[in-house]
């Protein structure tokens, strides 16, 4: 059974957090784009990619953890995405934790990020800055 733990105290509930839920399996989301999308979304908040992030000896619990402290999921959609058992695990584990999502290509060169994040981060954390 998933569980999640508990906010600890020095996490602000406030403050924007990321969860970016991809597929490696096609082979067409690489680490440079995963990092290029931490990179444009880390102004709107803090960012956790699996493969980039987690150095966590129980990395399958870290990934949940993070998800159930996230204010936000960007779904990367690749070809393979949505046939993935751990994205169906993320996208089921958001929607349970009523953890808006936003789905983005992975051919997508992100110039209307801003539009689409204003839509699940908390109000006023969008910060000015443009992408």
């Amino acid at each position: 059974m998933v569980q999640c733990l508990m906010l600890e105290d020095n996490i602000c509930k406030e403050q924007s957090r990321i969860f970016v839920s991809y597929t490696t399996r096609d082979r067409i989301v690489s680490p440079d784009l995963l990092e290029s999308v931490a990179e444009k979304f880390s102004s709107y908040g803090m960012v956790f990619v699996d493969c980039l992030h987690n150095k966590s000896p129980n990395s399958q619990e870290r990934v949940i953890h993070e998800l159930c402290l996230s204010t936000g999921l960007v779904l990367i959609l690749s070809p393979s995405a949505l046939s993935s058992p751990w994205v169906k695990l993320e996208l089921y584990l958001a929607s349970l934790l009523r953890v808006p999502l936003i789905g983005i290509c992975h051919l997508d060169n992100y110039n209307n990020i801003a539009g689409k994040m204003g839509r699940f981060l908390p109000q006023g954390v969008l910060r000015k800055e443009s992408l």
